[in-house]
């Protein structure tokens, strides 16, 4: 016996779907819902990240998140920084300087963790009105002249379809809007291998 509950009734509407609660997603989020749309925002998590994951954030982010107004605390909570020091077995092999100085309000890079930066996205959708749906899974999406109705389990395991006019897929390499469209993911896998802890 399957466990989903299927609701009933008209399926909720929305002008934008994105799909993903990560700073790419909640960016998109922050910007529709300044310019008046209705969002509706998805995330298969149960919540924000804790972890530090993507700590690089580029000028041109910075320039993208001035208007959108977290520019300034993105950077009271980074360190700022203007060069990347090279180190082979422990002795430093090369020297690469971040500088954009006249091309940029932000010239230098800036390190800041990518939960803070979730927190920082988070923080401005609030202040909009906005919150993401933590817990909710896209299961599957069809395409029809009027947008896309994505099929929603809930938290509680149950279906429920919301329909959208246009979607966002922000849901990764392996993602499930992508693959509901039938879209193929371009570009190649770069061999490397890091380490990143959180001690």
């Amino acid at each position: 016996m399957n466990s989903r509950t299927t609701a009933r009734g008209p399926a909720e509407s929305v002008d934008v779907l994105v799909v993903g609660a990560g700073p790419t997603g909640l960016t998109a989020a922050v910007v529709l819902a300044m310019s008046g749309a209705t969002v509706a925002v998805l995330e298969r998590d149960a919540g924000p990240i804790d972890q530090s994951r993507a700590l690089l954030v580029h000028p041109r982010t910075l320039e993208l998140w001035r208007p959108l107004g977290i520019t300034d605390e993105a950077l009271r909570r980074g360190r700022v920084f203007d060069r990347i020091d090279v180190h082979v077995s422990g002795r430093q092999r090369g020297r690469l300087f971040y500088d954009g100085e006249g091309l940029s309000a932000f010239p230098s890079g800036l390190v800041l963790e990518q939960k803070e930066t979730q927190g920082l996205l988070l923080e401005r959708l609030a202040e909009l009105g906005l919150h993401p749906r933590w817990s909710h899974t896209v299961a599957g999406i069809v395409e029809d002249d009027r947008g896309v109705v994505a099929t929603v389990i809930t938290p509680a395991g149950g279906e429920k379809p919301l329909r959208a006019r246009y979607v966002i897929g922000a849901d990764g390499a392996s993602s499930t809007v992508r693959e509901g469209l039938g879209l193929t993911l371009e570009g190649s896998t770069y061999a490397s291998s890091f380490f990143l802890a959180d001690l």
